[in-house]
């Protein structure tokens, strides 16, 4: 897990108070817009303001197959100099984990006894087979975790700017 993290910090002149009400504002008014179909880049809606922390998980939907999936963590830090903005991203949570470790061990184990059974007089074949079916899947889910990864982080991002913190990144 911690190898697929990410953290990006930024600094701004806003403070704390500034940042959430901010946060506040864009999600009533994003509540009051009781349209079918929203089209905001930003759903302010699934937000979490825990004191010093704001939590943002994503997950695909109907609408967005393909829409990264994960947690954004912001932590807020208030100092002379500003605020400074510590942005960590999970590309996965821990349901998801579970149950795509569950399903895919369950098929991999399954095809893999297959194969052995199937192929037992050629074992030096089946144990290739069974190796690079393993290695496509594994490969395959490490793949499409850093493509979520890389997806949350432009959404964070796009987060800060749609807030209104363009400050440096250090």
């Amino acid at each position: 897990m911690q190898l697929l993290q990410k953290q990006h910090d930024h600094l701004t002149n806003k403070s704390k108070e500034e940042i959430i009400t901010a946060l506040l504002q864009k999600r009533k008014a994003q509540k009051a817009d009781n349209s079918l179909f929203k089209w905001d880049l930003v759903d302010y809606g699934s937000f979490k303001i825990k004191g010093d922390r704001i939590e943002v998980e994503r997950t695909p939907s109907v609408l967005n197959p393909f829409k990264s999936i994960g947690i954004i963590y912001y932590d807020l830090f208030e100092d002379e100099n500003g605020t400074k903005i510590k942005c960590t991203i999970e590309p996965i949570n821990k349901y998801t984990l579970l149950l795509g470790s569950c399903l895919f061990s369950f098929f991999l184990l399954l095809f893999s006894a297959f194969i052995l059974i199937s192929l037992r007089n050629e074992i030096s074949k089946a144990i290739i087979i069974v190796v690079i079916a393993w290695t496509v899947v594994a490969g395959s889910s490490y793949i499409s975790l850093r493509f979520s990864r890389n997806g949350l982080e432009e959404y964070s991002r796009t987060i800060l700017n749609d807030l209104g913190i363009k400050s440096s990144s250090r």
